[in-house]
């Protein structure tokens, strides 16, 4: 089975915008270069699967690879684990407050 990889390519300058080892690292950028220059400017862009010297397909361009970015951003935000604090700085559900020394009371 030959390695897939994936290119980004700009269908109007027909310049060759990035190369990937993973579909989902395309869709990553894809998705932060909409943040960053807004959707008018990646409608041009078209990601394509190669699959060795001669064979490929576009998997999606304009709107719909911003749609499935946007989609795989998004599970990624929804799926992040808030920060939570330190364990030292965490206290236990019920446990008392640690009490403030004498020496540092207002």
């Amino acid at each position: 089975m030959k390695a897939r990889r994936y290119e980004l390519w700009d269908s109007e300058s027909a310049n060759l915008a990035g190369s990937y080892p993973l579909e989902l690292a395309a869709l990553h950028d894809v998705a932060a270069y909409v943040d960053q220059y807004g959707e008018d400017v990646a409608r041009s862009l078209c990601l394509l699967e190669l699959c060795g010297p001669t064979g490929g397909r576009c998997i999606a361009a304009g709107a719909l690879l911003i749609t499935k970015a946007r989609a795989v951003a998004n599970r990624r935000r929804a799926s992040a684990e808030p920060v939570r604090a330190p364990a030292a700085h965490r206290r236990a559900r019920g446990a008392p407050r640690p009490s403030v020394p004498e020496s540092r009371a207002p």
